[in-house]
């Protein structure tokens, strides 16, 4: 062989390693700039929850979204264990929400939908956080529903006339037709059974259910007070996450309903008003400590009559121009 044609081999040999060389070196650069703008836009979307529940005493029944490109959240929703979210597939760490009352799907996708709202009874004993995705549908079968306007909300007179859109999750509630006779689509028929929720409203009593193939199946019953207890059970996957979230909340309820028994305690000592308000307060006060003082969600539906009772003694003091409970 000519030494001109080895030359020519050898230099195909080096264009062709070299070129291979350039194109790993791309690839790598390409992916560690993929890396570092997926963790940018998940620091981002942190940094946004983490503010959004530092504003929530500053906030109430307020709407705001933000942009998940490529991203899911993932919310704890364990009986025992709804303290933290992650965002899936990066290196952020599981972010606290032990002392946020969190409620939600499991997942959410592609954008966020984020509602805060406060919980009086009468007093703010607590701020609600709700999310969730353009990508669940909620669905209300029989009459209209209150809730807040950027969900994707339906109102259908059965459940068999709603045709699944390519939805990530659908929730079903009525406070008039029971899950258990729903006929269901068979476009929602298809969709995984955890995907598919319901959940039955009657009185204070709710009971949730999961599609199992094609009908709905009972997963316990629960109970609510109030519209954002109710909203709570609506946003949640389960009976678990609702509950578990449900009892950062009755906790808090409890503490504070020790604080304030002092406080009215003192008012009483210092106020030249009739000593009886303050003692009617203090009882009221004293049920809803009591109620509270080993959390447990069959306590809800008394907590309304309650605040009910001590809003109005609140309302007698402020017209007679004396020192208020809250």
């Amino acid at each position: 062989m000519k030494k001109a044609q080895i030359e020519m081999q050898f230099n195909w040999i080096y264009v062709a390693v070299v070129g291979v060389a350039f194109l790993l070196l791309f690839l790598s650069v390409s992916s560690a700039i993929k890396k570092s703008s997926e963790a940018k836009i998940a620091s981002g979307a942190v940094d946004f929850f983490d503010e959004l529940f530092v504003n929530l005493q500053a906030s109430d029944n307020t709407e705001d979204r933000v942009l998940l490109p490529g991203m899911t959240v993932e919310v704890a929703v364990d009986r025992d264990n709804c303290n933290f979210y992650t965002i899936e597939g990066t290196d952020q760490e599981g972010r606290s929400i032990e002392f946020t009352p969190f409620f939600s799907p499991e997942f959410i996708d592609r954008e966020a939908l984020a509602y805060t709202l406060g919980w009086d009874i009468p007093f703010r004993a607590s701020y609600f956080l709700y999310l969730t995705s353009p990508e669940v549908a909620y669905v209300s079968i029989g009459a209209q529903a209150d809730l807040p306007e950027h969900l994707t909300y339906f109102n259908l007179g059965s459940a068999g006339g709603f045709v699944d859109q390519n939805y990530r999750k659908i929730r079903f509630f009525s406070s008039s037709s029971n899950p258990a006779s729903y006929s269901l689509d068979s476009s929602v028929s298809m969709m995984p059974d955890r995907d598919v929720t319901a959940v039955f409203i009657q009185g204070n009593t709710l009971r949730f259910y999961e599609k199992e193939g094609s009908r709905f199946v009972e997963k316990g019953e629960t109970y609510f007070s109030d519209r954002p207890t109710l909203l709570a059970a609506i946003y949640s996957d389960s009976k678990d996450s609702y509950e578990c979230n449900m009892m950062k909340s009755l906790k808090r309820l409890n503490a504070l309903s020790g604080v304030m028994i002092k406080r009215t305690q003192a008012l009483k000592q210092q106020a030249s008003c009739s000593a009886a308000y303050y003692d009617s307060a203090i009882a009221h006060l004293r049920q809803l400590e009591a109620q509270t003082e080993t959390p447990g969600i069959s306590s809800l539906p008394n907590l309304a009559a309650i605040a009910e009772s001590l809003n109005g003694v609140n309302e007698e003091l402020n017209k007679m121009a004396c020192p208020t409970i809250y």
